[in-house]
C-alpha cells in the first residue's frame, strides 16, 4: 500500500529524487523499502553490485560505482534532490587505516561532491554514541575517541564535515542511530556478545543496569523516509533513533537466556574494572593472531547516556517494531546461520571493499 507523500524540498510539482548510497547494505535496503512505500518519491539506487540489490530496487534506476572513484562520485547526485548516505564500512575496535580509507576519506568526498551537484538534503548513517563521548567513564575516549576507537571518531569528523556543508546552504541530517537489532543483518552488538556469552567472557557491568537503546533496522528505514521529506529549516540537523523502552543490558540478556538457553553472566563489575581489562585485553591482542575477548569500546557502548527522540517523532516518526520481537528474530537468525563475530576471528590478511 503506497502511502501519501509528505512535504517535498524541491516542492509539489514534481518527483522528489532520492539517491540511497549503500542501496545493497543492512540500513540501504531498509531505507529503499520505506521510500518505495511513499508516493512523489523516485528512489535512485547507489551501490558497487547490481546483483546484491533485492526486489524491492526493482524498477529504480541503478548508478553502479564506487565512492572511491572521484569521477563517480562527479556524475552519481546528478539530478538528486535528497542524497541517503547508507554505505559503509565499520569497525569495532582498531584497524584505522582501513576506516579512514574505506569510509572516512570516501564519505567526505562524495558529500562535497553532492554540495557541488546542487543536492539540497544530505542524510547519513552516524551512531547514537556519539552523544556519550564528552561525558564517558573513561578518560581516554573523553581526551581522543579516535585512538580508541578509530571509527567512531571518523563519524565524528563526518558530522564536523556535515556541519560545514551546512554554512555552504546544504540541508544535512545526521540519523544517529542506536544499536542495530532485528533480522537481515550482522550488525550491531549481539554478533558480537552471543559467542562471549555462551563461553561466559561478558560480565553485568554496574548491574546491568544501564539501557541499551535498541532500535530495529527497519525503524531505520523508516526514520530515512521521515527526514528525508520533513520541511527542515536549512542547517544541520541530527536526529537520535532509538526505542524510548529499549530494555537495560540485564533485561537484554535475561530474554535471550529464557529464549535460547545462552547463559547469563556469572559476576558484575564497574566500569573502571572493565575499561581497566578491555585495556589490557587490547594490549595482549598484539601478541596474537585474534582480536581481544573485551575492547573499550564494547565498554563505552555499555554506558549509560541521554537520547533525545522527541525531535524526530515531533516530525511524526514511530518506532514500530517492539525490542523483544527484534532481538529474538536477529538471535534465531544468528544461531541458524553460525554468523561468526568479527572480534573473536583471525584477523583477516585482506579486508573486503565496503560495500
Amino acid at each position: 500500500m503506497t502511502e501519501p507523500s509528505l512535504s517535498s524540498p524541491t516542492g509539489p510539482e514534481h518527483p522528489t529524487r532520492i539517491l540511497v548510497l549503500g542501496a545493497t547494505g543492512y540500513v540501504g535496503r531498509h531505507i529503499v523499502r520505506s521510500l518505495q512505500r511513499v508516493s512523489g518519491i523516485e528512489v535512485i539506487i547507489g551501490c558497487r553490485d547490481a546483483t546484491r540489490l533485492d526486489s524491492s530496487a526493482a524498477g529504480c534506476e541503478a548508478r553502479v560505482g564506487d565512492l572511491r572513484d572521484a569521477r563517480y562520485c562527479a556524475r552519481v547526485f546528478d539530478g538528486v534532490d535528497v542524497a541517503c548516505f547508507a554505505s559503509a564500512w565499520s569497525a569495532l575496535y582498531g584497524r584505522a587505516e582501513e576506516s579512514r580509507d574505506y569510509f572516512l576519506l570516501p564519505t567526505i568526498q562524495a558529500m562535497t561532491a553532492a554540495a557541488d551537484a546542487g543536492v539540497q538534503r544530505v542524510l547519513f548513517t552516524s551512531a547514537i554514541d556519539i552523544g556519550n563521548v564528552a561525558t564517558s567513564r573513561s578518560a581516554a575516549i573523553r581526551k581522543d575517541v579516535g585512538r580508541v576507537w578509530p571509527h567512531l571518531g571518523n563519524l565524528m569528523r563526518i558530522e564536523r564535515h556535515m556541519a560545514a556543508l551546512a554554512d555552504q546552504g546544504v540541508t544535512t541530517v545526521a540519523i544517529r542511530c542506536g544499536t542495530f537489532v532485528g533480522p537481515g543483518g550482522s550488525l550491531g552488538v549481539l554478533p558480537v556478545l552471543l559467542p562471549r556469552l555462551r563461553a561466559r567472557l561478558v560480565p553485568y557491568i554496574e548491574g546491568g543496569r544501564a539501557p541499551m537503546r535498541l532500535i530495529d533496522g527497519r525503524d531505520v528505514g523508516k526514520a530515512f523516509r521521515v527526514a528525508a521529506q520533513a520541511p527542515l529549516a536549512q542547517g544541520a540537523h541530527r536526529f537520535d533513533v532509538a526505542l524510548d523502552d529499549s530494555p537495560t543490558f540485564r533485561q537484554l540478556l535475561e530474554l535471550i537466556n529464557a529464549q535460547f538457553g545462552v547463559p547469563l553472566p556469572w559476576f558484575s563489575v564497574s566500569f573502571a574494572v572493565a575499561y581497566g581489562f578491555a585495556r589490557c585485553a587490547e594490549a595482549l591482542s598484539y601478541l596474537t593472531p585474534l582480536d581481544p575477548l573485551l575492547t573499550r569500546s564494547i565498554v563505552f557502548l555499555s554506558e549509560p547516556g541521554h537520547v533525545d527522540t522527541a525531535p524526530l517523532q515531533a516530525l511524526g516518526f514511530r518506532p514500530a517494531h517492539p525490542w523483544q520481537d527484534s532481538v529474538q528474530d536477529q538471535v534465531a537468525e544468528i544461531m541458524k546461520k553460525h554468523i561468526p563475530s568479527r572480534l573473536i576471528t583471525p584477523r583477516a590478511p585482506e579486508l573486503m571493499a565496503p560495500r
